[in-house]
Order: C-alpha cells, then sequence, then structure tokens
C-alpha cells in the first residue's frame, strides 16, 4: 500500500541521505521510506497525541496494541534507533526544526496537521533546511476532510508555497492507487 502512495518519482529521492518525515502516527510510511531510501539519518516527528492514537486504533483491529502510538513507533523500528540511524522526537514539527542546519537534508515527508495553516507553517519552516535538488513532499493532496482539528486544506498551502517560492518547483502530483489522493514532490531549484 505505501508504494502505491509514492509511486515512480520516489526513486528521484537521494538514497543513503538525511530525511525527514513529519506525522508518524503509526510508522508506515516511515517503514516505507527507510527501506526504499536507506537514509544514514532519519528523524520522525510527531508529538504523538493520545487522541490521534485511539483514533487510528478504531481503525485498526490489533490484538496485542502498545499503550502508546510512541510505544508502538519506539518498538518497531527499535532495531534502527540502536543503530542510530532513525530518531523518534516526540515534538511539534514547529519546536524541533532549529535543531535541523540549513541546507541539511535530503529530503522532508510531511505528513503532520494536513489544515492549511499546519501544511504552510511546515513547508515555510522545512524549506530553507532542504538541500539544492532535494524533496519535500506529501500525500493528501487534494484529500478533503473534516476533523476536530480544522478542515484539510493541503492543496491550497502547497499552492500559495509555491507561488511564494521562486526555488520550489511542483515536480510531481502522484495520483495514489486508491484513487482519492495525490501525493505531492516540491523540488528545491536554483
Amino acid at each position: 500500500m505505501q508504494k502505491a502512495r509514492f509511486g515512480p518519482v520516489l526513486q528521484q529521492l537521494k538514497k543513503g541521505g538525511r530525511g525527514v518525515e513529519i506525522g508518524v502516527c503509526m510508522g508506515w510510511s516511515a517503514s516505507f521510506l527507510l527501506g526504499a531510501l536507506n537514509p544514514t539519518e532519519f528523524f520522525l516527528i510527531d508529538p504523538f497525541s493520545q487522541d490521534s492514537f485511539e483514533k487510528v486504533w478504531k481503525t485498526e483491529k490489533m490484538v496485542d496494541k502498545p499503550s502508546t502510538a510512541y510505544d508502538f513507533v519506539i518498538e518497531r523500528f527499535a532495531p534502527y534507533i540502536e543503530k542510530g540511524i532513525v530518531k523518534v522526537c516526540r515534538e511539534f514539527s514547529y519546536d524541533i526544526v532549529n535543531k535541523f542546519e540549513y541546507a541539511s537534508l535530503d529530503w522532508v515527508y510531511v505528513d503532520g496537521d494536513h489544515t492549511y495553516h499546519g501544511t504552510k507553517t511546515d513547508l515555510d519552516l522545512y524549506f530553507p533546511k532542504i538541500k539544492m535538488g532535494g524533496f519535500l513532499l506529501g500525500d493528501d493532496y487534494d484529500h478533503i476532510e473534516h476533523s476536530c482539528y480544522g478542515t484539510w486544506d493541503v492543496k491550497g498551502a502547497v499552492t500559495d508555497f509555491i507561488s511564494e517560492n521562486p526555488t520550489a518547483q511542483l515536480v510531481a502530483l502522484y495520483e495514489c492507487a486508491d484513487g482519492k489522493s495525490k501525493t505531492y514532490y516540491i523540488q528545491k531549484i536554483a
């Protein structure tokens, strides 16, 4: 399922580089990206709120569930954490962004707060951290949903971000296999 979400453009992302995922939830996308890109460092950023964890368990039929999503992710990535490859950051993306140096990341997968404000904030904060030729990517580009956190508007945030940043180029919109959403790829160009 995760491969179908990212599409062939994923091959353009640097293998063996430094990456970030914002909005980890249970680590499904992170697990796929780890295998596909084999990063030397992979930062998983999520506050791991109990509220979002309970919503996931209502949709997933797992018998031996851990007490929190954070516990699940720590267990899932334990071998990579021990090797120093995966670093789980239990923080909001806007609180940890300054721990990353300018132009130090090869790619950032934005899958956190899908409201206009949340998505636009992540794009604005993390774009300077991307190396030239690197990527910001995210899913649910044209998926509209109303949640307790507000109405999703990833498309609006991406559109405005691109129009405000001349070095940001939307290089692909990949329709996911489920037909419900698209993954966007923004490349940092000269």
